[in-house]
């Protein structure tokens, strides 16, 4: 394995005055971000509670298939690319999602009654304080 030299010393100091340069421009002299980067874009909730996302990033996860997702302009250039479309398959869960039923594959859906269960015995214990914490 090669050795490399020592750096000099200077390069410690000019690297964090670079750093201390950055972070006080960005904290005083930066705008803030957008809004719209800063949320993930969802449709309302549907009659059933589920929620859908609004644009396809990668892959279309909760995307409700509609004519323009599948066939408008931007649908049509996926196809060329051979990109999944919202629609093609299952796994992608076109019908949307529930908060509670997030998380792996194979857990989805479970350990509903034991949440509940939790929330009714935090509610009517009154602990003053952190409630996992057993005294």
């Amino acid at each position: 394995m090669p050795r490399f030299e020592n750096p000099p010393p200077y390069y410690h100091h000019l690297f964090s005055a670079l750093m201390t340069l950055r972070k006080l421009f960005l904290q005083y002299l930066s705008l803030p971000r957008y809004h719209h980067l800063t949320r993930i874009p969802t449709l309302s909730p549907a009659k059933d509670g589920r929620i859908h996302l609004a644009r396809v990033r990668m892959y279309p996860w909760y995307i409700r298939p509609s004519f323009k997702k599948r066939w408008g302009p931007s649908a049509l250039l996926a196809r060329l690319r051979g990109d999944i479309l919202p629609g093609d398959e299952k796994r992608f869960m076109p019908e949307g999602f529930l908060t509670r039923e997030l998380g792996p594959m194979g857990l989805m859906g479970s350990g509903g009654e034991e949440v509940k269960g939790e929330v009714e015995r935090l509610g009517r214990e009154n602990t003053g304080g952190c409630p996992f914490v057993k005294v």
